[in-house]
């Protein structure tokens, strides 16, 4: 339902033409009818110009949109005309900007969601979790900023430190910070502690169905993977992998990091069925940048060459294996082939 703005001077009275256009616009958004629901809620801003949570609404579909500059001036304007009331803008304006800027932006989002879950502290647990989840995904957002652009800061690692300790307080069992614990840590140089959070993180949800909502996205399982070939737990690389490949298996980066995964732990016959499925699938995707071509090549030619120093697999295993390997035929044409983030040296 719509709400009125707010602003000084008492509330803007919500007509029935508002709120019909504003009801509209939700159901285009629902239907991700991008540029429809642009169109209704753009109507409904002119009919209520101060409405700021109309505004970081709007805001947040420009950017889904990739129209970064409307996304930013709209959220702006929301900012400059209620500065202290709406965490979402902040941080939508956090994930557009970069280095300080960002900083600032996910730290005032931060505050207000602090101080909200105080405001809420007397409202039960499931009224705070939303609270809590935003704030989390807001420290989790701070915390890899000091990973990254602000790398170089003389009090990044006790930043980091700092704001991944407030989101694990919040909420132990959130499988993303306790994995960004783990990246953290990797920084760090102190990998047992590296595979104690990614595990902690891990455990969460490894035997959850692909379809359960609780389940991480295939690209966050994507990152765990990375970790896992970085830690050189090959054989939980590969346990992982697998299972990724038995509910996608035409992302030729996944197949790539399998073939990584067998290599280095002694199964170069497996890199090469694994690596060549990778090399397919980018040929069939049309991929040529030597740059991820290259990798995979790499990869293929050490599995090649280890090959000829190990028995091949059994019967048995190859069996075993049948389910994981099988589907090149009836990949669609429309699969995500991967080919971004093929970063692991071989």
């Amino acid at each position: 339902r719509m709400e009125p703005s707010g602003r000084k001077g008492g509330p803007k009275q919500v007509t029935p033409s508002m709120e019909m256009a504003f009801n509209d616009a939700q159901q285009l958004l629902y239907a991700q009818d991008y540029d429809g629901a642009i169109a209704k809620f753009e109507l409904v801003l002119a009919m209520d110009p101060d409405n700021t949570k109309v505004m970081d609404t709007l805001g947040e579909v420009y950017m889904e949109v990739g129209a970064f500059e409307r996304a930013r001036d709209i959220l702006n304007q929301s900012i400059q005309k209620m500065p202290n009331d709406g965490a979402s803008k902040y941080m939508l304006m956090g994930q557009m900007l970069s280095g300080p800027e960002s900083l600032l932006a996910f730290t005032k989002g931060c505050e207000i969601l602090r101080k909200d879950l105080r405001a809420k502290a007397n409202r039960g647990a499931a009224k705070l979790m939303g609270v809590k989840q935003k704030l989390i995904a807001g420290l989790c957002s701070i915390a890899e900023l000091y990973m990254t652009d602000l790398c170089e800061q003389d009090d990044a690692e006790q930043q980091c430190d700092k704001v991944l300790n407030e989101a694990l307080k919040l909420d132990k069992n959130n499988y993303e910070a306790l994995q960004l614990l783990a990246s953290f840590r990797i920084s760090q140089q102190n990998n047992p502690a590296a595979v104690e959070a990614l595990r902690a993180s891990y455990n969460l949800w490894k035997d959850l169905e692909p379809t359960d909502d609780k389940m991480p996205s295939y690209e966050f399982r994507v990152a765990t993977s990375k970790l896992l070939l970085e830690l050189q737990e090959w054989e939980w690389a590969q346990e992982l992998l697998q299972t990724m490949l038995e509910e996608e298996d035409s992302i030729a980066e996944v197949w790539y990091l399998l073939s990584f995964a067998y290599v280095n732990g002694g199964a170069p016959h497996e890199a090469l069925e694994t690596g060549e499925m990778a090399r397919r699938l980018l040929e069939k995707a049309g991929i040529t940048d030597p740059r991820i071509t290259g990798q995979v090549d790499a990869v293929l030619a050490r599995a090649t060459e280890e090959a000829k120093n190990v028995p091949p697999p059994t019967e048995d295993e190859e069996m075993a294996d049948d389910d994981a390997m099988a589907g090149d035929d009836d990949d669609d044409d429309d699969g995500d082939d991967g080919d971004e983030g093929m970063d692991v040296d071989s």
